[in-house]
């Protein structure tokens, strides 16, 4: 058994919600299948929102976490400069998150 990361959105109306959860199992294709079940659980627990079928799979090394772990990577291709990047996919001014 390995681990895996999830990573699923989920809309809520006027918001979206990306989620990360972990999961054991035998091989990409199970972990997939239970962040599928659930996602469905998780919107169904809160008799709202709408699963919009995105579940992008992360097989972390080993099967320990501890600081340092890396629980989920994906890359882009592209030629954009660091505050362009991160303004087009991770800060467009609609997240709703404090500021450190």
């Amino acid at each position: 058994m390995a681990l895996f990361a999830a990573r699923s959105v989920i809309n809520f109306d006027d918001l979206c919600e990306e989620r990360m959860v972990l999961f054991t199992a035998s091989a990409s294709d199970d972990a997939s299948q239970k962040a599928v079940t659930e996602t469905l659980e998780y919107v169904d627990a809160l008799s709202s929102g709408l699963d919009y079928g995105l579940q992008q799979i992360y097989q972390l090394d080993g099967t320990e976490i501890s600081d340092g772990t890396e629980v989920f990577s994906l890359m882009r291709m592209g030629e954009l400069g660091a505050d362009d990047y991160l303004s087009r996919h991770f800060d467009t001014g609609t997240e709703r998150q404090g500021h450190l």
